[in-house]
């Protein structure tokens, strides 16, 4: 069971996710067939993302860890 905290968190995750991809003009699917991972339910915020899937989208889109959860601290989010 999640609490309101974790919550908060994975949408947060889930809106980066969303933002850096499509700041790169990428579509859900592009992602999907170069990694093999399923953007649409992590932007959505339903799924707990593995920070193994996470580190793995950072290296594609050439993001740190650090670098992508200082986004979300500096959005206030």
């Amino acid at each position: 069971m999640r609490n309101h905290e974790d919550e908060i968190l994975l949408k947060a995750i889930a809106k980066q996710v969303k933002r850096i991809r499509q700041s790169r003009k990428l579509s859900q699917e592009e992602v999907y067939l170069d990694t093999e991972i399923h953007c649409a339910r992590l932007e959505q915020g339903k799924l707990n993302i593995t920070i193994i899937t996470l580190k793995r989208l950072c290296d594609y889109f050439g993001l740190s860890l650090s670098d992508f959860f200082k986004e979300i601290e500096n959005s206030g989010e």
